[in-house]
């Protein structure tokens, strides 16, 4: 099986030490670039690779910078001297999260991990088969089923995913979940979906879920939640 790999890294050995690596395991790595723009350019113009080895601190600035404006169709591996990116890295997809110098066993152990997760072309945070998202939890992947899910949020420019017992950021919008979700889910505001299956009941203007947590209802919604709540 051929797998094809882009790596983007601005340090000269680290960029061939890593393409020795990846083509002594079945690699292709069809191009490397030093900086954020030429990898960009390379994303619009040309069809993603299956694999993204990507350093984050380089010449002209971030690799998100890059990854802010086109979505990869890839599976990303972020390789990086900083230890507290990681969070950002997997909210711009990122599948796993390598510290430089690169130990061999965990390219192994993450190149292993990310496949048997399937073959995943997009590996943002999505949606599988409409039954369960895949999220980050520290340095792994979670599969969270749709019955799991009390609501979503968005807060900050940012989504959450809340399950009756931890919050996970996502990478979707509520305009995209809204359009994915089936009918146990509900957008009941501008910020807030919500699960009837979590939910207790409606406090005057409010929904009131089994958790104690309650949130306003837009005005302009009332009337169509109490139908679906009903329903």
């Amino acid at each position: 099986m051929i797998r094809t790999a882009v790596i983007v890294e601005d340090e000269i050995p680290s960029a061939q030490r890593l393409e020795r690596l990846l083509v002594s395991r079945g690699f292709t790595v069809v191009a490397m670039f030093s900086s954020a723009a030429k990898l960009k350019l390379f994303l619009h113009e040309n069809l993603h690779p299956e694999w993204l080895f990507l350093d984050i601190e380089l010449r002209d600035g971030t690799v998100f910078e890059a990854l802010g404006s086109i979505a990869p169709k890839s599976r990303i591996i972020f390789t990086t001297a900083y230890e507290d990116r990681a969070l950002e890295a997997f909210r711009h997809g990122g599948m796993d999260y390598l510290l430089k110098p690169i130990d061999e066993t965990k390219l192994d152990s993450a190149i292993e991990k990310i496949e048997k997760l399937g073959n995943l072309l997009k590996p943002e945070i999505l949606v599988i088969e409409a039954k369960s998202f895949l999220v980050s939890a520290g340095k792994t992947l979670r599969k969270i089923g749709i019955s799991q899910i009390a609501y979503f949020s968005s807060h900050d420019n940012s989504t959450f995913l809340h399950t009756q017992d931890r919050d996970y950021i996502i990478g979707k919008s509520l305009e995209k979940l809204e359009d994915e979700l089936g009918g146990d889910f509900f957008r009941i505001s501008r910020k807030h979906i919500v699960n009837k299956n979590f939910v207790d009941g409606i406090v005057k203007t409010e929904i009131r879920l089994k958790s104690g947590d309650q949130f306003p209802i837009s005005r302009q919604r009332r009337r169509e939640v109490i139908l679906w709540l009903k329903d």
